[in-house]
């Protein structure tokens, strides 16, 4: 490579690709708490049942 310096600058960010940081906040963290959200109101309801379905109407 005569007159030219190639240097190594790390990745280059390209319009319309996201980076790995926000496919993380995009995709997973959003599904991490819905998944977490769903077994709380699964443990809450199968805590909850007893008592509602023991009451008369």
């Amino acid at each position: 490579m005569s007159g030219s310096s190639a240097v190594w600058r790390g990745r280059q960010h390209v319009p319309g690709q996201l980076s790995g940081l926000a496919v993380l906040c995009l995709v997973f963290i959003p599904y991490a708490l819905g998944h977490y959200l769903s077994c709380l109101l699964r443990t809450v309801n199968a805590l909850l049942a007893p008592q509602l379905m023991g009451r008369p109407r």
